[in-house]
């Protein structure tokens, strides 16, 4: 199976895998997942803050979700930064 080459230019760009996994099947074959993308997991992590009530104070689910993908572009523009 494996990966595509469009689907590894898509990882790339959200900031690379977060969690890859490639599984050995009793069959022989080989399973792979690239797992969530870094940009995921950045709002993910992001999004677990602003609601536990320790971010700013957002009404709605969609600016939760809005600021916490905000936050993880900036983080991986961050990465870019020379000297990061």
């Amino acid at each position: 199976m494996g990966i595509s080459t469009e689907e590894l230019k898509i990882f790339a760009e959200r900031g690379g895998s977060a969690f890859p996994f490639d599984i050995k099947l009793s069959d022989g074959s080989n399973f792979y997942s690239t797992g969530l993308s870094a940009r995921d997991w950045f709002a993910g992590q992001i999004a677990a803050r602003l609601v536990s009530g320790d971010g700013p104070q957002l009404q709605t689910w969609e600016q939760i979700a809005a600021a916490a993908y905000d936050g993880a572009d900036a983080m991986l523009a961050a990465r870019k930064e020379p000297g990061r």
